[in-house]
């Protein structure tokens, strides 16, 4: 095995080459990769079930495209500290806003957040927002 100079500790390479063989596993297919990304026809986001009360997130809507519908009032997604580390780092969630009920986001105490254009607020519907765990204690969040 070459060897390599970098600041990553060993297990973080091996989580990087982990999640590459998941586009090699025999199990689930092989994706066609051009210029390392892989196919527009072979991309696709898993869909949640749409949500229609407030909610903490949890690592199953990671990498989830999440309808969100204040069926009778406005809805709260609540960004935990995850301190058991459940939800991965570099995780994503697309959140889709149905109606017209607020949809707003609410940082656990002890996290970071770095906030697109100062809003936690996704701004009508029709609008999106797309939160990022950037390190065990920050998030990135863009609403739309």
């Amino acid at each position: 095995m070459p060897s390599y100079s970098s600041s990553h500790t060993g297990a973080q390479i091996d989580a990087a080459v982990e999640k590459t063989r998941a586009i090699d596993n025999p199990t689930t297919g092989k994706a066609d990769l051009v210029g390392g990304i892989v196919k527009a026809s072979q991309a696709h986001v898993a869909v949640s079930a749409t949500k229609s009360a407030s909610f903490t997130l949890a690592a199953g809507d990671a990498e989830k495209f999440i309808p969100v519908y204040g069926a009778s009032g406005a809805v709260v997604i609540t960004v935990p500290r995850d301190a058991t580390g459940t939800i991965p780092v570099g995780s994503a969630f697309t959140f889709l806003r149905i109606g017209a009920n607020a949809v707003s986001f609410a940082f656990e105490s002890g996290l970071a957040a770095y906030i697109d254009k100062g809003s936690v607020a996704i701004s009508g519907a029709g609008s999106l927002a797309v939160l990022l765990r950037i390190s065990d204690t920050e998030y990135s969040l863009s609403c739309g």
